[in-house]
């Protein structure tokens, strides 16, 4: 029987039988988020750098995104595709490959299966927000937002309304992708019973996660604030659109999960976690603030 016949959004441990080792585990799955959506931000940034560097520019790199880019000349619909829509597509493109990497790996090793998933959905994250801040630049072409898709089709020379009814367009159509998680998280539910019913399917969501999330978003910001601030408060906004169909998505598939590990991910001690965020705190505050020049 559950420990609670009535589960409750509030009763958002529902159904775990160690509550220090669960804990341990959201943590871990946090330290994922922080690390993919770190390494997706700069290595999107990098792409942009180094695609401008190949068409002859002088771009300079560091967390904060490229400069030295704004006052240059010789652009055109192909280079300003090359370049600016790279981020995006990248991001994209990552999170497809990091999703059939996640379906390829052993169950077993739970921790790669984790990261895999954080890497696919925060690839996704990347390419959608971009959208997001488009439709907050239609027009504005000094704004620090003026990049990725928005870019490219103001030098297609289409009016603002046609911009804006696109990028929205796009947003709407898009956001399903997000559908495709939803076997992960069932599959790495700790409980199969919470799948049985819709309101355990929540709080396996919550555990699985917006829990890890949002300790991710804390660790994100320790190791990279004040940083391309702007840009991740609009990545992290982009989360709540993207998880409102991810929860759609597994409170209404029917299709059987298969067997999961009881338990959640394979237990690792926590020092290493200790270990691991420090690394990457360390590394945002003395490496990503370095400016490099192409």
């Amino acid at each position: 029987m559950y420990k609670s016949e009535q589960i409750t959004i509030s009763s958002i441990f529902t159904d775990v039988e160690d509550l220090p080792r669960h804990t341990l585990n959201i943590f871990y799955s946090a330290f994922y988020f922080a690390l993919t959506f770190v390494f997706l931000t700069y290595l999107s940034y990098a792409v942009v750098a180094i695609n401008a560097s190949i068409l002859g520019y002088a771009p300079y790199l560091t967390f904060n995104g490229v400069d030295n880019l704004a006052q240059t000349t010789g652009w055109s619909i192909k280079r300003i595709a090359f370049v600016y829509l790279s981020a995006p597509l990248s991001g994209l493109a990552i999170s497809v490959l990091s999703y059939y990497w996640y379906v390829g790996t052993n169950h077993k090793k739970s921790h790669l299966q984790q990261l895999f998933f954080w890497l696919s959905l925060n690839g996704f994250v990347l390419f959608y927000s971009y959208l997001l801040t488009g439709l907050l630049s239609v027009g504005e072409y000094s704004s620090r937002y003026f990049t990725g898709f928005v870019a490219f089709l103001s030098w297609l020379e289409w009016g603002n309304a046609a911009i804006y009814g696109t990028l929205v367009a796009l947003l709407i159509i898009s956001v399903f992708y997000a559908n495709r998680y939803a076997w992960p998280i069932l599959k790495s539910s700790y409980s199969t019973r919470l799948l049985k019913r819709a309101n355990g399917r929540v709080i396996v969501f919550c555990n699985l996660v917006v829990l890890p999330f949002m300790i991710g978003a804390c660790i994100v910001f320790a190791a990279t604030f004040p940083m391309d601030f702007m840009y991740q408060i609009v990545r992290l906004f982009s989360y709540g659109i993207v998880f409102l169909i991810m929860m759609w998505g597994i409170s209404n598939r029917r299709k059987k999960v298969g067997r999961i590990k009881k338990g959640g991910i394979k237990y690792l001690p926590p020092y290493l976690l200790l270990v691991f965020i420090c690394a990457l705190i360390a590394l945002g505050r003395l490496v990503l603030n370095y400016e490099l020049r192409f």
